[in-house]
């Protein structure tokens, strides 16, 4: 599970918080809009359950990855009213099929200094 966290500056959390999830090499078209809850959050299944013949197995959301690839995603967010605008995010989401499990990272140095990693967690201060 991707966490996406808006606060404010003073670490209030902010409520109904749009957020735009799309690959950087075609950013008009999301892959995922998501909604922050009142504690400030918006989670972001990572995996989904495919049924295939009675068998269920778990599968990386947006596209099979193994060990070798990576893909960059772009998070944009809107603006609610009484916060200030939440800037661009370029992030790196690699699958590791040795742990079945995603690994969340900044794609460049060019990540705000209001924006925040921690594990699957990208906090968004101000």
């Amino acid at each position: 599970m991707l966490t996406i966290h808006r606060e404010t500056a003073d670490g209030m959390p902010v409520a109904n918080a749009v957020f735009t999830i799309a690959s950087q090499w075609d950013s008009n078209t999301p892959l995922l809009i998501c909604k922050t809850d009142t504690n400030g959050d918006a989670a972001v299944p990572l995996e989904h359950t495919i049924a295939d013949n009675n068998q269920h197995w778990y599968a990386p959301r947006f596209q099979s990855l193994n060990d070798s690839q990576s893909l960059y995603y772009l998070l944009t967010g809107a603006v609610p009213a009484g916060t200030s605008a939440a800037p661009e995010v370029k992030f790196n989401m690699k699958w590791s099929g040795s742990s079945e499990s995603f690994l969340i990272s900044p794609s460049d140095s060019s990540i705000p200094a209001n924006v925040t990693f921690s594990g699957t967690t990208i906090t968004i201060c101000g």
